[in-house]
């Protein structure tokens, strides 16, 4: 009996066999070896191209427009889900560099038989082995920055419990490969990926305060800007209603990433006196990771009924634009999950005790005696941070750059010992990743 004339029956009806199922866009095939899924990337491709040709037929479109549009229309059709797939033999993939090719040649105005490697340089386009990789990277270490309890994740940990090597690499190895030749090359390893973390948004505000677009940043503030911040901030703590607690919080960072700390002065309610609090963050931090955690501060000391007296509410002032709008306009943040969760849970923990938390931005650096001892508090916790020995945890954003890097390396030493596209390397010898403006060397493409 052949496989096709097996019946299997699901819920009274019966599934028809299907050599080339579809799942979220991937073709399959009896051999796991994806070749139907990349003719079928091919054929969409190749007619993406005839858009491009026809576009730049009909329109006076520049070369940089004209990259882009095959950046959206050719390029991603052919990375889609190119972390699985990226396993097959070398020789069907190699269509797609034939696309490659193709596409370059013609934003470029260049012929198709041009040196790919030079077209893939002035165009600033990664090689397509080398954008597989970076999307590999990427995609093993966000499986695992995930809960146990997620399938992916489990399958994952399943196939490290494995003893025995693999007789023919499946996707999960290729990209744990890919990922070990960034942490050779970058020292980021992504076995140290933060943990994905699921939160609630506190209420947010429609749009941020209009006093935030007329103060200017603490580097080009002017005086006169500097001084309206002061202004605004005094009265704003002028208007406080009885027994609130006060809070300036600040972050220092020495680098970024680099040495950081996380600063808070708080003045407890019907008191004249104020708590100082400050805390090492991390000898590998950003000044985010640093204005967060000084938030934290305030929310873990607080929530300590002894701590907080006759308080009714909380006021914080951070001069961090971006932790405000993460905590209460919902902005997005794929970095600091965790620290990010705890602040949210712990305002909601004094909600629960009817103690309404408010965070506000206030200027920094413009003479405002709270922020500015926040701010030497802060720095004071960044000194210290140097001497941490500790694991560092990397966010998505260090993952993405170390990904990035690691690809650039391999591309850059590629080009420099390459024997092809050799007239033009003599003008351009460091790779980017953008669009070269070299109309008078396109000649030397070979």
């Amino acid at each position: 009996m052949t496989k096709e004339h097996i019946k299997i029956m699901l819920q009274g009806e019966e599934l028809k066999y299907n050599p080339n199922p579809k799942i979220v866009g991937l073709t399959l095939d009896e051999k796991c070896n994806f070749n139907k899924h990349i003719d079928t990337v091919e054929q969409k491709a190749q007619k993406s191209l005839g858009i491009i040709r026809n576009i730049k037929g009909i329109a006076k479109v520049s070369t940089k427009i004209l990259i882009q549009i095959y950046q959206s229309i050719v390029l991603s059709t052919m990375l889609y889900a190119s972390s699985v797939w990226q396993i097959n033999n070398n020789t069907h993939i190699d269509k797609l560099n034939a696309i490659q090719r193709k596409g370059l040649a013609l934003c470029l105005n260049q012929p198709a038989t041009a040196s790919i490697e030079a077209l893939e340089v002035v165009a600033g386009i990664l090689p397509l082995d080398l954008k597989r990789e970076e999307a590999g990277i990427r995609q093993i270490a966000k499986i695992k920055s995930y809960k146990i309890t997620i399938p992916i994740k489990q399958i994952f940990e399943d196939w490290k419990n494995i003893n025995e090597p693999e007789k023919i690499i499946s996707p999960i190895g290729k990209m744990v490969l890919q990922s070990e030749d960034m942490k050779r090359s970058t020292d980021i390893d992504s076995d140290y990926i933060e943990s994905q973390f699921e939160f609630r948004g506190l209420a947010a505000s429609k749009s941020p305060p209009e006093y935030w677009k007329n103060l200017g940043s603490s580097k080009t503030r002017s005086e006169e800007q500097a001084f309206q911040g002061k202004t605004i901030i005094l009265e704003k703590i002028q208007q406080l209603k009885k027994n609130t607690t006060l809070a300036f919080t600040d972050g220092s960072c020495k680098g970024n990433p680099g040495p950081c700390g996380a600063g808070a002065a708080i003045l407890i309610s019907n008191s004249t006196e104020h708590v100082e609090l400050t805390q090492p963050v991390s000898n590998r931090g950003s000044i985010l990771l640093g204005e967060l955690v000084a938030i934290k501060l305030v929310i873990d000391f607080l929530i300590i009924p002894n701590n907080r007296k006759n308080t009714e509410s909380i006021k914080i002032f951070s001069d961090s634009q971006s932790a405000i709008g993460i905590l209460t306009l919902n902005w997005k943040s794929i970095n600091y999950g965790k620290t990010i969760h705890d602040i949210k849970i712990g305002i909601l923990a004094l909600k629960s005790e009817g103690i309404i938390v408010s965070i506000e931005w206030t200027p920094g650096h413009a003479d405002i005696q709270g922020n500015e001892l926040a701010d030497q508090l802060a720095k004071k916790a960044a000194q210290e941070a140097e001497k941490i020995q500790s694991i560092p945890i990397f966010t998505k954003q260090d993952i993405q750059k170390g990904a990035k890097d690691s690809v650039m390396l391999k591309w850059q030493n590629r080009w420099d010992t390459s024997d092809k596209g050799r007239r033009y390397y003599a003008f351009q010898q460091n790779l980017k990743i953008h669009f070269q403006k070299t109309n008078r060397q396109l000649k030397y493409i070979e």
